[in-house]
């Protein structure tokens, strides 16, 4: 993110370094897909509430409704074996 931050100003000049961003992260409880640690167990509820709501949503904007709607950061792939698996079972997923 650091390299995504120097574009727009000098990091150096107004002391935004590694170290700075991750009290602010930590500071604002954002935490990512992988610290959350979700599993199909724990969005599939979630997701069939979405899919009713959105029955023709993809998983990339399911995963935005996560976010945004249960504060749950998931990633790609437990998103769309979930879609998967509440969609046609467990044929497809090897399971």
């Amino acid at each position: 993110m650091i390299p995504l931050l120097a574009k727009h100003f000098d990091t150096d000049v107004y002391g935004l370094g590694k170290m700075k961003l991750k009290t602010y992260v930590k500071a604002l409880d954002l935490t990512s897909a992988c610290s959350q640690g979700h599993t199909f167990n724990t969005i599939a509820g979630p997701i069939a509430e979405l899919r009713e709501k959105f029955p023709n949503a993809g998983s990339i904007t399911l995963r935005t409704y996560l976010w945004s709607d249960y504060n749950m950061r998931v990633s790609r792939y437990v998103t769309f074996t979930a879609i998967v698996f509440l969609t046609h079972g467990t044929k497809h997923i090897g399971l």
